[in-house]
């Protein structure tokens, strides 16, 4: 199943960053170094516990794709207001982000990510470990997408399940 998850993120994240690739491109693309920045200003930004500076770097209409996670496995956050919610959440249980960025080609970044959050800190399995891509266009983060590595997810599910056992589905009516 792991592989089967990781395909499915890395498939939509290609059909997500691919199509959107289609649209008129800017005369002199910004350099690479430019592109990383942005994301790594964005990052420094909710690390001091600024939503809206953080936020300022994301397109109005961006996206953000959290694949992998108990209980749901997918999250979408569709639009700054959205994706405000799920920073004010992290910031308020002192959510901590530490990247690596390992490439950028055009206008995508890839980064591998560490996250430190109250809740996993209380479950014992800080730091969880992630692969993140983000695209950049005119300055902005329109799509971000984060997928848990499977070392990490194989440590969060057991000790999630402990807290919060699955469901038994429910009897026909």
């Amino acid at each position: 199943m792991k592989p089967l998850l990781s395909s499915f993120a890395v498939i939509l994240l290609v059909l997500v960053l691919g199509s959107a690739g289609c649209t008129t491109q800017s005369s002199q693309p910004p350099s690479p170094e430019a592109i990383s920045d942005i994301v790594q200003k964005m990052v420094d930004r909710m690390n001091a516990g600024d939503i809206d500076k953080s936020m300022a770097y994301f397109a109005d209409d961006a996206m953000v794709y959290i694949v992998g996670l108990p209980p749901t496995g997918m999250e979408v956050y569709a639009g700054k207001e959205q994706i405000r919610t799920l920073w004010k959440d992290s910031i308020d249980n002192h959510f901590q982000w530490e990247i690596e960025i390992t490439s950028v080609e055009g206008n995508v970044v890839s980064v591998k990510a560490k996250t430190w959050h109250d809740f996993t800190r209380q479950l014992g399995v800080a730091p969880l470990e992630y692969s993140d891509v983000y695209e950049v266009k005119d300055g902005k983060i329109t799509t971000y997408g984060t997928t848990i590595t499977a070392e990490s997810l194989a440590k969060f599910k057991p000790a999630f399940a402990e807290v919060m056992p699955p469901e038994d589905a429910a009897a026909p009516s």
